[in-house]
């Protein structure tokens, strides 16, 4: 019997991301509240077990994330994807209508250690998305400010990318961006926002929620 269609991919989003206020990217979070978490919108089963959020300014765009652990968390700074890590997909003008990526879609991965030259500092990677059409331009470590803290009982990252790095983003043009975001934890499954593991929001654009930039 084929598997049920997710009943998130019957539906879009739009989710408001509220301004910055005085945020310091040291990823400790003591800056973030409820305002600044993404909401849950799966509706297929299963909670999310890591607190995600969003902000903005002219300036740019800022994450974070915090996740409970039971232990360490494990980094593959070769294969990403195997380990502790968070993909980040921004689409600074929203095209909906596409389902591959265009030069608007940035993938930007995230991981709490294994950056380059500190095997403790947080490690942040600019990749191409699978399928893309075109790509932007590539964005560097040294171009935007990433920072993480591990405690025992799990770890918290910050990051923050300036306009000049987000190709296309202009608050003054546009203030819909398209997000999604997948989060790999080495003991449980795939936390995967806004649908479903089922659905590939790592390559199909149009699977991304929007979302309002409010002051």
């Amino acid at each position: 019997m084929a598997s049920p269609i997710p009943r998130t991919s019957l539906f879009t989003f739009t989710v408001p991301v509220h301004a910055a206020n005085g945020f310091t990217v040291d990823g400790k979070l003591s800056e973030w509240t409820s305002l600044h978490q993404l909401p849950e919108l799966s509706m297929d089963g299963g909670k999310p077990f890591a607190h995600v959020y969003a902000a903005w300014s002219a300036a740019g765009m800022w994450f974070a994330l915090d996740v409970p652990r039971k232990s360490a968390p494990r980094v593959l700074p070769k294969r990403l994807a195997e380990g502790d890590s968070l993909e980040l997909y921004v689409d600074t003008r929203d095209i909906r209508s596409a389902h591959r990526a265009g030069r608007y879609c940035h993938k930007f991965v995230l991981a709490p250690v294994g950056g380059v030259g500190r095997a403790r500092s947080a490690l942040f990677e600019h990749q191409d998305i699978q399928r893309a059409l075109m790509n932007p331009p590539q964005v560097t470590s040294d171009q935007v400010e990433v920072a993480s803290v591990v405690r025992d009982d799990g770890y918290a990252i910050e990051l923050f990318v300036p306009a000049a790095a987000l190709n296309g983003y202009d608050v003054d043009v546009t203030r819909r961006l398209g997000l999604a975001y997948v989060l790999r934890d080495t003991e449980r499954y795939p936390q995967v926002w806004p649908h479903a593991a089922d659905l590939p929001v790592w390559n199909d654009t149009s699977l991304w929620a929007t979302i309002d930039l409010v002051d």
